[in-house]
């Protein structure tokens, strides 16, 4: 028995017999894709809030911290401290994300003195407005992992570095007064974050004065240092505060910090 060959005229006469049918089968097939369509669309909202989402709102989050506030306020913001330290008469609180760390030091009433920010990560890359101007009127941004020292606008007003067998720290201190709202600024090259070490290395140094620095004058080593690396640190003190002299580390030590994944 020969099977009987489907043509397309046989089906448009099926379809006019069923009107019903076919309109369920369209209903069905409509239905599906719209199932489907949201299901990848739940994906897609997923897959954002894990990554691009999740910095996003890291983002946010760093940029509402602020000196002389409470730290039950960055606790709001950040989740509880992984660490908490006794820095002589002040508290040391350290938060950990997969993607930075900001170290906040109170006194012993919980109040913020200073805070710092660590990026961990080269895709993530918090940014600080100091509130000085470039010469065509937009506001200064320091990126972490993309500015170097050597853009930083002024002078600054400390400079200290120190490289070890297996540990490297260097900071520079700034001061801009009403425009930085009368807060102490540090740029750091932090050995707990994201470090791209090289063969240029600032070495042992040490300068201030309060009339500013003068970077030009700088030996030849530390200069490049200064042009060829990204800060990975900032850290903001209270107005009138010079607390980040008074602390023994800017941003979170590594020693205690690398216990974790």
């Amino acid at each position: 028995m020969k099977r009987e060959k489907i043509t397309l005229d046989r089906i448009e006469q099926w379809a006019r017999r069923n009107p019903a049918l076919v309109m369920l089968c369209i209903v069905v097939i409509i239905s599906s894709s719209v199932v489907s369509l949201l299901d990848g669309g739940a994906r897609l909202r997923e897959v954002y809030r894990h990554t691009l989402g999740r910095n996003s709102r890291n983002y946010e989050k760093i940029e509402a911290l602020a000196t002389e506030t409470h730290i039950d306020y960055f606790s709001s913001l950040l989740g509880p401290p992984a660490f908490k330290n006794r820095q002589g008469t002040y508290r040391e609180h350290i938060f950990v994300n997969p993607n930075f760390y900001v170290q906040a030091v109170t006194n012993t009433d919980g109040t913020v003195l200073l805070y710092s920010v660590t990026t961990r990560s080269r895709s993530f890359n918090p940014r600080l407005n100091l509130g000085v101007m470039e010469s065509n009127g937009e506001p200064f941004i320091v990126v972490l992992g993309k500015t170097t020292f050597a853009k930083i606008h002024g002078e600054p007003i400390k400079i200290e570095g120190s490289v070890g067998a297996r540990r490297m720290s260097y900071r520079e201190k700034y001061y801009f007064g009403n425009p930085g709202l009368y807060q102490n600024y540090n740029f750091v090259l932090c050995d707990a974050g994201n470090v791209p070490y090289g063969e240029v290395n600032p070495g042992n140094v040490k300068y201030e004065s309060m009339d500013g620095i003068d970077t030009q004058k700088l030996p030849s080593r530390l200069m490049r240092f200064r042009e060829t690396y990204p800060i990975n640190t900032f850290s903001v003190s209270a107005p009138h505060s010079d607390i980040d002299d008074k602390i023994p580390v800017i941003g979170p030590d590594y020693d205690q910090v690398r216990v974790l994944k």
